[in-house]
């Protein structure tokens, strides 16, 4: 099991265009980046989702210039076509993904929670 930090909430957010979230630690009901928008994130940060997706042609830069992000994710993960997370300088020890969900559509599916996988 995941130890996830717990943050006070400040909502759901949705980045359409471009959008930022500083260092420091955060919390958030949802996060939405739109189709054709940036997320840009700036270390150190840990940051706590009820929920990730990121549309289409879409990217979520981190700056760990002053440290790594580390993120939380605890229910849905949803990544669609074209979509980038990725460090500015392509380091990946700068970003950490934790996943807590099975991200499955039908409740009455059993799942391996153990297990993710990417396709």
């Amino acid at each position: 099991p995941l130890d996830i930090p717990v943050f006070p909430s400040l909502g759901p957010m949705t980045v359409s265009g471009s959008g930022s979230i500083s260092s420091g630690d955060s919390a958030y009901d949802s996060l939405l980046v739109e189709r054709n928008s940036i997320l840009e994130l700036t270390g150190p940060a840990t940051l706590v989702l009820g929920s990730l997706e990121i549309e289409s042609n879409s990217e979520v830069r981190v700056d760990a210039t002053n440290g790594p992000v580390e993120i939380f994710v605890i229910g849905d993960f949803i990544l669609n076509s074209n979509t980038l997370i990725a460090s500015t300088t392509l380091t990946p020890a700068d970003i950490e993904i934790n996943l807590n969900s099975d991200n499955v559509i039908d409740p009455d599916l059993e799942v391996d929670l153990d297990e993710v996988d990417f396709e």
